[in-house]
């Protein structure tokens, strides 16, 4: 578009000069002929007559072309001054477009990124589910209000959600009487489900990961909140989860304590 613009005013400009020197040559050759009709224009070798000659021509032809000059000056600074503030905005699209550029580049850069980030906490996610899957057999130590004593049950059992094997335990008993291997065994599996939990977390803080967190805090949640009942979770983690998760919490545990009646009424 400015190449265009630029062709058309070296047109214009052309034209104008074109005109300029047009006019120029029959005003000269009208003050000639004014001339040589008033002052007798025959050929002399009178030196004053050549002078007067010569004043004559330099006060009018001269002085026009001086002023056809001078306009041809005014149209040259006039052309390169549309030019040059073709160029400057021509410069700013083109610094505007390649902003543009970079900062989609940046933002297609910090996009792999993530996704790439996600993609192993994903992988994370999936490997820890499968080692704990495998793990289903071990038990742990809970105290069941039910029987007033410590139990060992299944981790299938907190996995699964078995209501029978869940609705009475209660936390916060010492396990110091237990034996020391019993203990570990607690702190073992609990330390698998914080590696589960802490990458659960960490997928909640990518914006593009929310129907990922979603899944996966849907998928587990009742087992950390089974699993906090037998004292197995050796950290916290109500408080790090999204209001929609603890408002299900919250029924999840009313659903249970409903089950704990049923289970007592039972013969």
């Amino acid at each position: 578009m400015a190449e265009n613009a630029t062709e058309q005013d070296h047109k214009n400009f052309m034209n104008w000069l074109g005109g300029l020197f047009a006019i120029n040559v029959v005003l000269a050759a009208t003050f000639l002929v004014l001339y040589s009709q008033h002052f007798n224009g025959d050929i002399t070798k009178d030196h004053t007559q050549w002078a007067e000659f010569g004043d004559f021509v330099g006060g009018s032809v001269g002085a026009l072309v001086s002023l056809t000059g001078l306009l041809a000056l005014l149209l040259t600074i006039g052309i390169q001054s549309k030019a040059l503030r073709i160029s400057k905005e021509e410069l700013q699209l083109t610094r505007q477009e390649v902003a543009k550029a970079s900062a989609a580049a940046e933002a297609q850069v910090q996009h792999f990124d993530s996704q790439a980030k996600i993609d192993d906490i994903v992988a994370s996610i999936k490997e820890i589910e499968q080692e704990i899957k495998l793990r289903k057999d071990d038990t742990l130590v809970a105290y069941d209000e039910k029987y007033g004593d410590f139990l060992e049950i299944p981790l299938e059992a907190f996995l699964e959600k078995w209501p029978q094997s869940i609705a009475f335990l209660h936390p916060g008993f010492d396990l110091s009487s237990r034996s020391m291997f019993i203990n570990s065994r607690n702190e073992e599996l609990g330390h698998l489900f914080k590696l589960l939990f802490d990458q659960i977390m960490t997928l909640k803080t990518f914006p593009t990961a929310t129907n990922r967190y979603r899944v996966f805090i849907s998928k587990h949640l009742e087992t950390f909140f089974c699993l906090s009942k037998a004292d197995a979770l050796p950290f916290e983690w109500k408080n790090s989860l999204d209001k929609e998760s603890q408002q299900f919490l919250e029924t999840y545990e009313n659903t249970l304590a409903y089950f704990r009646l049923l289970l007592k009424e039972a013969p």
